[in-house]
């Protein structure tokens, strides 16, 4: 909300307008932008760990988004797992809303933003977001898998989006929706690991 509020001030002839479009770009693509990098020059096939979150209401239902308090609890829910996010250096690389809740692709490991340690963090974040949705009364799945992806643009002039495609994509996803309510899965070597 502040950084639409703070969009709507400036003034498009001061030239602050890219400034208050940061906000909007993924940090992984501005860290390219900052370093001089064109986001076209980062695709590349790369290993990633890939996160899939499902947000759900108490009874592990969609949330009825026809409500103004389940959009203002969806809208803080986004807020605290933004900054979880933040804190771990992974991006926000997809959000759905559909039938069957709202759903979240996060990955670890964009160019200028991986770490060796990139599955160890997705997890500490997916415990986080799990324990702030606990009392928040929200239930959540998550899916965790790391793996060789293609990273890039994918698109067209009109809209671009940087993101990461290949198995390991499919298998965070398929991981988060096999996963019971209230569960983390994780892939590890030939089995899996929940987290309550």
């Amino acid at each position: 909300m502040a950084h639409m509020a703070a969009l709507q001030k400036v003034d498009n002839s001061s030239g602050d307008v890219e400034e208050a479009m940061r906000c909007f770009v993924p940090h992984s693509i501005m860290a390219c932008v900052d370093s001089g990098q064109s986001p076209k020059e980062a695709e590349e096939c790369r290993r990633v760990t890939i996160m899939f979150i499902r947000v759900l209401d108490m009874e592990c239902e969609p949330f009825n988004y026809s409500l103004p308090e389940s959009v203002l609890m969806v809208q803080r829910i986004m807020i605290q797992i933004y900054s979880v996010l933040h804190r771990y250096e992974g991006t926000v690389s997809r959000f759905q809303i559909d039938d069957k809740g709202t759903v979240l692709k996060i990955v670890f490991g964009f160019p200028l933003m991986a770490h060796e340690d990139d599955p160890v963090r997705a997890v500490h974040a997916a415990i986080e977001i799990r324990t702030y949705l606990k009392t928040m009364n929200v239930q959540s799945c998550i899916g965790i898998a790391t793996g060789w992806t293609i990273c890039g643009l994918v698109g067209n002039d009109v809209r671009l989006e940087y993101t990461a495609v290949g198995s390991s994509v499919i298998l965070a996803a398929r991981l988060m929706q096999n996963a019971n309510c209230c569960v983390v899965r994780i892939l590890k070597n030939t089995g899996y690991i929940d987290f309550i």
